[in-house]
């Protein structure tokens, strides 16, 4: 293994937001290490940071930068045979007692001196740098405390959007099930100020999704027009530059899981409710459960206006939304 590059290099390895995911998630996993997994057509994959990561076609080019960083530390665990000539690990002893292999993807036979190989590693969290580490790694301290707020996490966590897209966020937190409500969290680290355009990737999803809570961690600091953007859009902002300090932040911003649900659309939650949503709110209530477009039909509005109004209902906790088939239902919480 390569020695580690010193202290600065580690920090600013820790940085990139891909990088912090993958060891938090060793951090908080029961043997630290990343297995392979072996893939008749693709060879040996690393399928837990293929979900991690932007790009997963360069899985193990982030895992051997980080080797080489002193992060992690590689573990022979075993070889693979190669076609010479298209590269393939789909290999099959040759029939007929012959002493060679046979490729079945480009249908060659290879004597046993011509076959290549690849060496297979598992990686694991470098003891020497994990001291060094650990009080910068924001994700397993996030999800620390979550659970002892009562929440269940996944990171990453998959909602799917009105618009059938699949959204994923850093961590996404529920009390026993999302259907009862959910909180979603990502996690933004920047050498400066993470900007408002973080703000805006974000609400793309919300939106889509409607959250009962979103919340974005800011590292080491947000914009004034971000912040100003996150109040608009009812984001809740946690900033600051280590874990600790995360931590504390978050108590001022997520409840109990027990209190993060849905509330009732009862009338003095109506009379609060400015002009245009309170006639959504109605409408809604005498339909029971509609879509949009039924709602905008009692209303006289645009279905577009109407899918808004409802959505923002949704992040507000008043209404809950569920898709059957492709139809996309909204009720009242009574």
């Amino acid at each position: 293994m390569d020695e580690p590059r010193g202290r600065g290099e580690l920090l600013s390895a820790l940085r990139d937001h891909d990088v912090q995911l993958l060891l938090g998630r060793l951090l908080t996993s029961r043997s630290r290490v990343l297995h392979p997994i072996f893939d008749g057509e693709r060879g040996y994959r690393y399928p837990e940071v293929e979900d991690l990561v932007n790009d997963p076609s360069d899985v193990e080019g982030l895992l051997q930068r980080l080797v080489e960083k002193g992060l992690l530390e590689r573990r022979l665990c075993g070889s693979l045979l190669l076609c010479p000539r298209c590269g393939s690990s789909r290999l099959s002893r040759a029939e007929g007692g012959a002493e060679a292999w046979l490729c079945s993807n480009c249908g060659s036979t290879i004597p046993l001196d011509q076959v290549g190989y690849r060496e297979v590693y598992s990686y694991a969290l470098s003891p020497e740098a994990l001291e060094e580490i650990s009080s910068h790694l924001f994700l397993p301290s996030i999800l620390d405390f979550l659970r002892k707020r009562g929440f269940k996490t996944e990171s990453p966590g998959y909602l799917e959007g009105e618009s059938g897209v699949v959204h994923r966020y850093d961590v996404t937190a529920f009390r026993s099930s999302v259907e009862e409500g959910v909180l979603v969290l990502d996690l933004e680290i920047s050498e400066g100020v993470v900007g408002a355009e973080r703000i805006l990737s974000m609400f793309a999803k919300v939106y889509d999704t409607t959250p009962l809570k979103a919340v974005l961690v800011a590292v080491p600091a947000l914009t004034e027009e971000g912040r100003r953007l996150a109040a608009q859009y009812r984001i809740s902002v946690v900033e600051g530059g280590d874990p600790d300090v995360i931590v504390r932040k978050l108590l001022r911003v997520v409840p109990p899981a027990d209190r993060v649900r849905y509330q009732a659309l009862d009338a003095m939650t109506l009379l609060s409710l400015p002009d245009h949503l309170r006639s959504t709110a109605m409408a809604l209530h005498r339909l029971g459960e509609a879509t949009a477009e039924e709602v905008a039909r009692a209303t006289g509005r645009a279905r577009a206006v109407e899918s808004g109004y409802l959505n923002q209902l949704v992040r507000m906790g008043y209404v809950k939304k569920r898709r059957r088939g492709r139809r996309v239902l909204f009720s009242p919480m009574t």
